[in-house]
């Protein structure tokens, strides 16, 4: 796998080399502070790191779009955290989407992304929260939201697919214990008003097996939005069920948003009920800070989180 990754982005880099480009480059730097009610336990995490955006011209047309964002990552007492890092103390290079979409095939056959990639799942799949407080369910759904490997995909007038395969090791190149995951999405393009979709998730990460079909609606109306999934699916031969409902507003200037998310999930051995409520304010085009608080209903247990990002 490393050895296909490396060629990949040798020819990424040649690419870029003889064909017109238009990129966008950003340094991104973030401080987070995460406090556990039940734990008592006040954690941070900080990335510093790139955001770089090039869509790459040929004489003929567009070739493809490289995305490159990668953060040294710093975790103090954070509990829990993500597995990827060794303990609560650690230092990480952590690679958020890295890929490249060829987009020369024509205008009828689909583009072909290959890198690490968001995978095509649920209402996240929609919207960017890289670097956000705000989530949605990819790691209760999938485990990791993005991962290595490669897509088919294509955005038309009425419909927009994607489809993935690969390898489950999250991070890393490789994988473990034979892991894999498909996921696809078909749905109605993210700029129409009204969008709705159907996602599929088949994978085994580390002998965890999951499968699971998705629907999601999204309704914006002038300043206000509401977000609806339904997901039924199976863990280790487990049936489970899962809904989630979101109310947003932004503001005219769509510097401030102010959401609200309702989640469910009922399995044999578990039932989870969460209650989030947020804020995302751009203090200027470069600077914002956001907060969300987080009550797990049948845990009895509460999450807050403030993030101070910087973009420049």
């Amino acid at each position: 796998m490393d050895k296909i990754i490396l060629s990949v982005l040798l020819c990424i880099a040649s690419c870029c080399t003889y064909a017109q480009s238009n990129a966008r480059f950003s340094f991104d730097v973030a401080t987070r502070m995460v406090y556990n009610h039940n734990l008592d336990n006040i954690g941070s995490m900080t990335p510093i790191g790139f955001d770089y955006h090039n869509v790459i011209s040929g004489e003929s047309g567009d070739v493809g779009t490289l995305i490159m964002q990668l953060y040294a990552t710093k975790i103090d007492n954070l509990t829990p955290h993500p597995g990827f890092f060794s303990d609560e103390n650690d230092i990480e290079i952590v690679t958020r989407i890295f890929n490249f979409n060829y987009t020369g095939l024509g205008r009828d056959l689909p583009n072909i992304k290959v890198g690490h990639l968001e995978l095509p799942y649920g209402s996240e799949y929609r919207i960017d929260t890289n670097g956000t407080l705000k989530q949605y369910n990819h790691g209760i759904n999938l485990g990791p939201k993005a991962d290595w490997g490669v897509s088919l995909n294509k955005q038309y007038e009425n419909y927009e697919f994607e489809f993935a395969l690969t390898t489950g090791g999250g991070q890393d190149f490789t994988n473990q214990n034979d892991s894999y995951v498909f996921t696809g999405y078909l749905g109605v393009p993210s700029h129409h008003n009204f969008q709705y979709g159907v996602s599929l998730n088949k994978s085994k990460i580390n002998l965890l097996e999951r499968q699971s079909i998705a629907f999601d609606i999204a309704y914006y109306y002038q300043l206000w939005g509401v977000l609806f999934e339904l997901q039924s699916g199976e863990r280790q031969q487990q049936h489970y069920s899962q809904a989630f409902v979101e109310f947003n507003r932004t503001n005219s200037s769509n510097t401030l948003e102010l959401y609200t998310q309702l989640r469910y999930q009922e399995s044999k051995k578990v039932t989870r009920q969460d209650f989030v409520i947020g804020t995302d304010y751009a203090i200027t085009p470069k600077i914002s800070i956001s907060a969300q608080f987080t009550r797990l209903l049948k845990q009895h247990n509460s999450q807050f989180m403030a993030q101070l990002r910087w973009r420049f």
